[in-house]
């Protein structure tokens, strides 16, 4: 007579790790989602918005070193105090209109004349903030995740083998699990 019992059996194994691994599975893709869209630590942060303020002094003093070589360059305007003043003006020293405020990225004129004091003010806000728990570094972030990514990746692999060998047997997961 036929053994329906350890059919059975063995289809409750089957279906038992095969759970077991899609259960691992979804929970390492919580995880990654957990890790992916934890905060930043207060060093990156602080790191960020040097590299912002670096990168907004560097756009100015560009715009300034432009505006300086056509000055230097023009014979007249070094002659003329007029010229001078006139040519001078249109400097990006300060942006704005005839009437009303400032007109124009003065946050550039503020990085660049102002840099470390807006960095180190930056920062000390920074530190007085309360902090959300679980902040990685991007350091932190990217080992991490390449953590899981192997181990998602072996799991996902796991998981194929474990359809190919019910589909060579014979047998449609879907329609028994």
């Amino acid at each position: 007579m036929f053994d329906m019992g350890s059919i059975k059996k063995a289809m409750g194994n089957y279906f038992s790790q095969l759970k077991k691994v899609q259960e691992e599975i979804e929970n390492l893709r919580q995880e990654r989602e957990d890790v992916l869209f934890a905060p930043p630590t207060r060093d990156d942060a602080k790191a960020a918005m040097a590299a912002w303020i670096k990168s907004r002094a560097k756009t100015y003093r560009d715009s300034v070193k432009k505006g300086l070589s056509e000055l230097a360059l023009n014979r007249s305007a070094i002659e003329d105090p007029a010229r001078f003043a006139e040519m001078a003006q249109r400097l990006p020293l300060v942006h704005q209109k005839v009437y009303g405020p400032a007109d124009g990225p003065v946050d550039l004129m503020v990085s660049a004349l102002m840099g470390d004091a807006l960095m180190r003010a930056f920062a000390s806000v920074v530190d007085e903030m309360t902090w959300p728990a679980g902040a990685l570094s991007t350091a932190q972030r990217n080992e991490k995740l390449a953590a899981i990514d192997v181990k998602l990746d072996k799991l996902i692999e796991l998981e194929k083998q474990l359809g190919a060998a019910a589909t060579d047997a014979g047998i449609n997961v879907e329609m028994v699990g």
